[in-house]
């Protein structure tokens, strides 16, 4: 008899989890959502009548609600994508931010190991664990020496760390996923940077705007899309072995690069609005994602395609 997957969700109101909540039903699983009290629905207000939908209002850090519900639906898989991650802000709340970001985690582990030892765990990880390290070559990889350089990064580093402890030595099922910057046109409180740009952009092309101060434009960030991030994990989730996998794309690029881009796509030289201080020497890097690749995923979106789907929403 054909039974449906369960999955939960945590964060299954912002960007990411809101994404892969749509795409678990549209494979027939049955989604478990846990959100916080009063939190924005404006993401998944369009899934709340589906009866394969169910939301849960609790907090993460509430060992014993998690054990409860690990323990009651022993979900096959969970997806942790819940967690605050504004890295300037990390240094403000820091307490916060570790039991946010760090002490949720524990309570999805210590309840998938004492009550469902089958259930499969994705975590959602960050590309803050490595900090400034880069591999002599420039590159980042899954082994490259990981020395976080803000609270937040710390944090993940953790979790990320405790997710390989209890997949050696207690046998979980454990996925970590160092993500890299990805976006969508889903509402996120703090937008990224391609958003930022599309909407400053946009602002100055109807006249609302007359120019638009950037710092520092040599930064350079990994693009992706939310969608193909989502992918990745629900791929990843699948196998039958976990590992550690680095998401992130082949296109790592300038701020400079992307704002030109865009301001381009919608008729304007950026050079004429963007106010910028000297620029400064930042470190360059990239990904190398072959390990994923290998594994047989493909990344389908692209700047050009993401700008698009962000412009199409204004």
């Amino acid at each position: 008899m054909y039974t449906k997957k369960k999955a939960l969700i945590t964060g299954v109101g912002g960007q990411d989890g809101s994404e892969l909540a749509e795409w678990l039903l549209g494979k027939d699983y049955e989604v478990y959502g846990l959100i916080r009290e009063n939190s924005n629905l404006i993401n998944i207000k369009h899934l709340i009548q589906n009866n394969r939908f169910k939301l849960i209002e609790g907090d993460l850090i509430n060992r014993e609600l998690m054990a409860f519900i690990i323990r009651e639906h022993q979900y096959n898989e969970i997806y942790n994508l819940a967690s605050q991650s504004n890295i300037r802000q990390s240094y403000d709340s820091i307490y916060d931010t570790f039991s946010d970001t760090l002490m949720g985690v524990l309570s999805i582990m210590e309840g998938m190991n004492k009550w469902s030892p089958e259930t499969k765990l994705f975590q959602g990880g960050s590309s803050a664990i490595f900090g400034n390290s880069l591999d002599e070559d420039g590159y980042l990889r899954e082994e490259t020496r990981k020395e976080p350089v803000s609270p937040y990064g710390s944090a993940k580093l953790f979790a990320h760390n405790m997710g390989i402890n209890l997949r050696e030595n207690n046998g979980l099922f454990i996925i970590n996923g160092i993500m890299f910057n990805h976006e969508s046109c889903k509402f996120k409180k703090r937008p990224g940077i391609i958003n930022t740009i599309v909407e400053n952009a946009v602002e100055i092309k109807k006249g609302n705007k007359k120019e638009w101060h950037i710092p520092d434009l040599t930064i350079e960030i990994n693009i992706g899309s939310s969608m193909d991030y989502i992918r990745a994990m629900w791929f990843l989730i699948q196998k039958n072995i976990p590992d550690d996998y680095i998401i992130g794309t082949d296109e790592t690029y300038s701020i400079e690069y992307c704002v030109n881009f865009i301001f381009k796509k919608l008729g304007l030289d950026y050079k004429k609005y963007i106010k910028t201080e000297k620029k400064i020497n930042n470190i360059k890097y990239k990904i190398d994602n072959s390990k994923i690749k290998n594994a047989g995923f493909t990344f389908m979106d692209n700047l050009d395609k993401l700008s698009d789907l962000i412009i199409n929403k204004y």
